[in-house]
């Protein structure tokens, strides 16, 4: 992990984003996932070589592979307009509740499995639909982050090209 503090944030309210005083020349790159010991903050969606911009959990261009812990049904969580969560997808015929504890699957994305991402404060059925969907109180009040830790991938597991023996690839 490499560590880093938030140097600023979106200004125009487009994005829910900040900006870390680490980049590229740090060996970050897109879509690592960013935490504080708390939970899920975001992940990197841009570098320079010298800062990292992190969409947030809360963004609703952010999405992030979620597991409810104690019924182990997976979903995407993805931020609301009003600066929330949701966890979609839930099978219909989860057991699901409110006070549920949602963390990362460790599936897709710069995430390993079970870092906390929230708690389930509400749930929406409707009929006929295929799926449920949660509201999400995210475990990290992003809006005060001011240090966080950036996920690398582990030693070895990188995404260039793995050279087979004798020089080919």
């Amino acid at each position: 992990m490499i560590a880093a503090q938030v140097i600023g944030r979106d200004a125009s309210n487009r994005y829910n984003s900040v900006i870390l005083n680490k980049g590229g020349s740090d060996g970050i790159q897109k879509d690592m996932g960013v935490i504080t010991p708390s939970g899920v903050v975001g992940r990197v969606v841009k570098t320079t070589g010298a800062t990292t911009v992190v969409l947030l959990v809360t963004d609703p261009n952010n999405a992030i592979a979620g597991l409810i812990q104690r019924t182990r049904d997976e979903g995407i969580v993805e931020g609301t307009p009003q600066g929330r969560a949701k966890l979609k997808y839930i099978p219909m015929l989860s057991a699901v509740k409110e006070g549920d504890h949602v963390v990362t699957s460790g599936l897709v994305g710069g995430f390993p499995r079970g870092i906390a991402i929230g708690t389930i404060t509400g749930i929406e059925r409707e009929e006929g639909a295929l799926f449920q969907t949660a509201d999400l109180s995210p475990d990290v009040d992003v809006n005060h982050v001011e240090e966080v830790l950036i996920i690398q991938a582990p030693q070895g597991q990188s995404s260039e090209t793995v050279q087979k023996p004798g020089g080919g690839k």
